[in-house]
């Protein structure tokens, strides 16, 4: 499985990196630190997965640049990481294509859950209390 991090803060890509690779067989991780480098990442590799972490100081994200680079990763499925429980948010990258959405006050294997979810082409939403099935929002 090939899986890129997208999150701004290095500790938390290295924490993610070292949860998947304990628990994940065939594993290929690329990291970096915004979307925009993402797109020079993908010149050369596409991935199975994409997970991008929302922090409380960039709470939002560009449905349109979202959009965009899921048109140049038509193979991926995407999982936002959030720092806060965003309903209305998720709701909205739902039906632009998100397949998962959990908080960062989540357990280690509520994202281990929403990555076999989601390759499985199942959608996830977690919000930290418990898990939602995507009608609920």
């Amino acid at each position: 499985m090939r899986i890129a991090l997208v999150d701004r803060h290095p500790i938390f890509r290295t924490g993610i990196r070292v949860l998947l690779q304990n628990h994940l067989s065939d594993l290929t991780i690329r990291e970096t630190s915004c979307l925009n480098s993402l797109g020079n990442e993908t010149q050369s590799s596409q991935f199975d997965i994409i997970i991008i972490g929302l922090s409380e100081e960039q709470p939002d994200i560009d449905p349109g640049e979202l959009v965009n680079h899921m048109l140049e990763n038509p193979g991926a499925r995407f999982i936002l990481y959030d720092s806060l429980s965003q309903h209305e948010l998720a709701f909205s990258l739902f039906r632009i294509g998100v397949r998962g959405y959990l908080t960062k006050k989540t357990c280690p294997s509520d994202l281990l859950k929403c990555i076999e979810s989601v390759a499985r082409g199942e959608t996830y939403f977690c919000d930290g209390s418990r898990q939602h099935s995507v009608s609920d929002l």
